[in-house]
């Protein structure tokens, strides 16, 4: 719409050909552009869109007014938006006002919304994602599998660059109601799209339903969540301990208090653990009883439109040994790697804490991060014939020291319990057994030494 007075109402019909055009030469097009060795994989394509960039993408996976050669797998509409008000749509017309009307031949669909859109921004301007044409609408008209995320207190707008460029990148910030910190709805946004492309183009629902579930920290706080599950996420759902009895719900600020309410409703939805149990004879549930990673008061459960119990503890899981003794380096990054923090570039996804992530960042940086389990048991046999103490093989693991010296410092009265000849010994297993330090590269040279020297500028001069 930019470029465009307010009362004309633009035309998406040449931008949905162009869109089609695009998706129509990718069979014959695409392969010239990628390495010999690359071949696409076209019977997986997922299409995005941005505000009226979203109506593109719905009215050309709609056949509205093009066809595309090629099915599109996966549907994103990013605060979409088919108009001005309802009646007020732009040609030409997505929206049917008709729930469960868009029969996609099973895509499967992300709809991300604003909470702000909707929101004038001051009596000048109109809202960006008036209510009766945005995200809202579109999502009522999805059929399974369909997902809906809206993003509380952040705008139209939100997930742009900080830094727009140009007039239209100004007024970005001035004709639309815009959230506090852009950078967390760009976050979100990044993080949502790859946990549902990961589901429908990979097979992989684990994050989108850790997600739904509320078992991941965001970077905002959600104002709805909606899903239409396809027979696929609920064959997931029983596999983990879960049954699904689908309609929809009304939500509570607190879906602990929300429970007896739900329940009234003769059509609620309830996913609740398979215990054999009629609907509203659920057991009663307080916030002792849920385990650490369901936190009823986080961000992600206020405000959702589906009460969930976290699946039982496995009664098998056991403390054998409490502070069975400190943990190498390689040991706390191999636990991180475990959880996912070297598969989540947006660092959303994954089960990590920002803490965490710095931590894990320092790890790669350090000798742990070539070292393997094989490797640290290896060298504690080798240290069995140097008589040291569980601390010290501890730290050499950890700092991989490459001469004498480095030695001296860490095992305590080297001189009286390592000789010489014992001490150049254990350098060359060292040398042999841990894998050398990580060689830095010119840009990070060249940053540390400008950390170095900004920070003796930042010293006082006394």
């Amino acid at each position: 719409m930019w470029g465009r007075p307010i009362s004309i109402r633009p035309n998406a019909t040449e931008e949905i050909n162009i869109t089609a055009e695009i998706v129509n030469w990718l069979p014959k097009g695409l392969s010239n552009l990628l390495p010999p060795d690359v071949q696409p994989n076209l019977n997986k394509l997922g299409l995005a869109g941005h505000s009226r960039g979203g109506k593109v993408a719905f009215a050309l996976s709609l056949h509205k007014p093009s066809t595309t050669s090629l099915h599109i797998s996966a549907l994103i509409g990013i605060d979409p938006v088919d108009g001005t008000d309802k009646g007020k749509q732009t040609p030409p017309p997505v929206l049917t006002y008709i729930p469960n009307s868009f029969h996609l031949d099973n895509t499967a669909v992300l709809v991300i919304g604003s909470g702000l859109g909707e929101v004038q921004r001051n009596r000048f301007f109109p809202p960006c994602a008036p209510c009766g044409v945005n995200h809202e609408d579109f999502y009522k008209e999805c059929c399974e599998p369909a997902y809906y995320f809206v993003a509380k207190d952040y705008g139209h707008l939100d997930m742009l660059d900080d830094d727009t460029k140009g007039i239209r990148g100004k007024a970005s910030y001035c004709l639309c109601k815009n959230g506090e910190c852009r950078e967390r709805m760009r976050r979100f946004v990044g993080g949502i799209v790859v946990a549902f492309l990961k589901a429908y183009l990979e097979g992989d629902e684990r994050d989108i339903l850790s997600v739904r579930d509320g078992h991941e920290m965001l970077p905002l706080e959600l104002q709805k969540v909606e899903f239409k599950e396809s027979e696929r996420i609920r064959s997931q759902l029983t596999k983990f301990g879960f049954e699904s009895v689908f309609a929809p719900i009304r939500s509570t600020s607190d879906p602990l208090t929300g429970l007896a309410h739900r329940c009234k409703r003769p059509k609620s939805l309830v996913i609740r653990r398979k215990l054999n149990l009629k609907r509203c004879e659920l057991p009663p549930l307080t916030r002792a009883a849920a385990p650490p990673a369901f936190k009823p008061t986080a961000r992600l459960p206020l405000l959702r439109s589906y009460f969930v119990i976290p699946p039982p503890r496995a009664a098998a899981v056991r403390r054998v040994t409490a502070n069975a003794g400190a943990l190498t380096n390689f040991e706390v990054l191999d636990l991180l790697r475990s959880r996912g923090a070297g598969r989540d570039p947006t660092r959303v996804i994954a089960s990590v804490s920002p803490s965490e992530f710095k931590v894990y960042d320092y790890l790669e940086q350090t000798p742990a991060s070539k070292q393997t389990r094989e490797i640290v048991h290896e060298f504690v046999e080798e240290c069995k014939t140097y008589d040291l103490a569980k601390a010290e093989i501890l730290n050499v693991i950890n700092i991989r020291p490459a001469s004498g010296v480095e030695v001296f410092t860490i095992i305590e009265e080297c001189e009286s319990r390592l000789d010489e000849e014992k001490t150049e010994e254990l350098v060359q297993t060292i040398a042999r057994v841990l894998p050398p330090h990580r060689v830095k590269s010119d840009m990070e040279i060249e940053m540390d030494e400008e950390e170095t020297v900004n920070g003796q500028q930042a010293e006082p001069v006394e």
